[in-house]
């Protein structure tokens, strides 16, 4: 499976966070600074939508690359290989688990998937 990318949502912040919270998922709102990450995976699904900014992001596997920003909402299911490029952007982030039960780190290696 690998991402999907719902555009033109045009949710505010608040907005973004009534609504992930009124669906059950734990929410968390992040600034991300600028960096450039190598090919990595999570092992949680998420839901991201950016409210601020401007995120590349390239699917490893399939070499599709997706230029997102505020309005834009990532599904990103667990186990999809990826990385990003950003010169810094804002986030409301949606999980389905509580934060604090995350196994670190949260970037994993592509070497690891399959262990």
């Amino acid at each position: 499976m690998k991402f999907t990318i719902e555009r033109d949502r045009n949710e505010s912040e608040a907005d973004a966070v009534a609504a992930f919270t009124a669906e059950g998922c734990n929410t968390l709102t992040v600034d991300f600074a600028a960096q450039t990450n190598g090919d990595h995976w999570h092992d949680f699904a998420s839901r991201t939508c950016i409210v601020a900014g401007r995120l590349f992001l390239t699917d490893s596997d399939s070499g599709e690359e997706y230029e997102l920003g505020p309005g834009t909402v990532i599904v990103a299911p667990p186990r999809v290989v990826h990385r990003e490029v950003t010169d810094g952007y804002r986030a409301v982030i949606a999980l389905d688990v509580d934060v604090s039960t995350l196994s670190q780190p949260i970037l994993k290696d592509p070497a690891d998937l399959h262990a």
